[in-house]
């Protein structure tokens, strides 16, 4: 990935390897300009995933808003915490479950 500013020099570019996941969850960075975010989805340890959302505030890529996914494989649900930027503390606004399916 490359950024320029408008067909001037490289202002930033970032090299990514092919990987690939042991799971069919879809990992990786995504970077959307009509919105100006940055979608990350993360693998942490072995059953718990993060979705991020990102904004420049001021300068620097800030999460927004994150939905974090922890599998339960004795209970065989996903416990789901979302979060989201308030002021400059990230708060809790929803936590549910979610069939976990093998």
């Amino acid at each position: 990935m490359i950024s320029k500013a408008q067909g001037k020099e490289i202002m930033q570019e970032l090299d990514f390897d092919d990987t690939e996941a042991s799971d069919d969850k879809t990992l990786g960075l995504e970077i959307e300009d009509m919105n100006k975010t940055i979608q990350a989805s993360v693998r942490d340890i072995a059953l718990t995933y993060y979705d991020r959302t990102c904004k420049y505030k001021d300068g620097i890529p800030t999460i927004m808003r994150e939905i974090e996914r922890v599998g339960d494989g004795d209970k065989k649900v996903w416990n789901i915490t979302v979060r989201e930027l308030n002021g400059k503390e990230m708060k809790v606004v929803k936590e549910y479950t979610e069939p976990l399916e093998e």
